[in-house]
């Protein structure tokens, strides 16, 4: 029991008890890109099939997405206080409020609920390059993780429509969709930084969470290792370093991952 090797650390453990099965272990080639990029089409395929087309059109004015950090405008009542059809749905320049006035939580008008909506996200080009990427960037890249990766995205977007945190904005749902990808990654591939990212900075600062502090100091050498340091994280490992490549991905859009960061973190 005292031997320091086989008990001293939880990551021998499991070599341990291995051992005592096989006795040659094996590695595997590395799964290649298009591999997972082809398991994780099939998911998302299989995952919205039958839903129907997603109401793409120009977006008005009215439409604007609403700021982020509590339930949008567009659900209060009046916006629309009639349930509309698909048919009708695919004819207008926006989508329906979710859910709208009349109608119990979590059924939206024309029977589009919180599952459907997000079904109906993955056929987005915006949204599934971003599931793409947050994928192969896994460190399992294994089926199971993918699955686990796309569970857990639905689960946190379909949670976000249940609370409200979805407005009628069609572009705006894209991003939300797309950045709830990126936040996902970061639970996925580091999990033992959730606390510590999810750490409120003190009253006054700027940036509310150590998470928010981060994406501010991402583009800059000294002051990320200040923030990092201040946060009790080490600025040379691994995952500090990918955590960084990931704040600073192009194409994402900052406040909205801090926004939904800050209710799950």
């Amino acid at each position: 029991m005292d031997d320091p090797v086989s008990f001293g650390h939880l990551r021998h453990t499991g070599w341990r008890f291995m051992e005592t099965n096989v006795d040659l272990p094996i590695r595997l080639p590395r799964i290649p890109d298009a591999a997972i990029s082809n398991y994780l089409n099939e998911l998302l395929n299989a995952g919205s099939a039958g839903q129907g087309a997603f109401p793409v059109a120009a977006e008005t004015a009215e439409t604007a997405a609403e700021p982020n950090g509590g339930p949008p405008a567009a659900r209060r009542a009046g916006s629309q206080s009639e349930a509309a059809g698909p048919a009708e749905l695919a004819g207008r320049s926006r989508i329906q409020p979710w859910p709208p006035p009349s109608t119990p939580a979590g059924v939206a008008s024309g029977g589009l609920d919180g599952a459907t909506l997000t079904g109906r996200m993955e056929d987005v080009p915006l949204v599934r390059d971003a599931l793409t990427n947050a994928v192969l960037n896994l460190p399992g890249r294994n089926p199971r993780q993918t699955k686990a990766f796309i569970n857990l995205w639905r689960f946190y977007m379909v949670l976000d429509y249940e609370l409200g945190y979805m407005t009628n904005s069609i572009t705006a749902t894209r991003v939300h969709s797309a950045e709830m990808a990126r936040l996902v990654e970061i639970m996925v591939r580091w999990p033992w930084l959730l606390d510590a990212l999810g750490a409120r900075r003190p009253v006054g600062s700027d940036a509310k969470t150590v998470l928010a502090d981060l994406m501010r100091a991402s583009g800059d050498d000294e002051e990320w290792e200040r923030v990092t340091i201040s946060a009790h994280m080490d600025v040379y490992d691994e995952s500090t370093v990918g955590l960084r490549e990931l704040l600073q991905r192009r194409g994402g859009e900052p406040d909205t991952l801090i926004a939904i960061a800050s209710r799950y973190l």
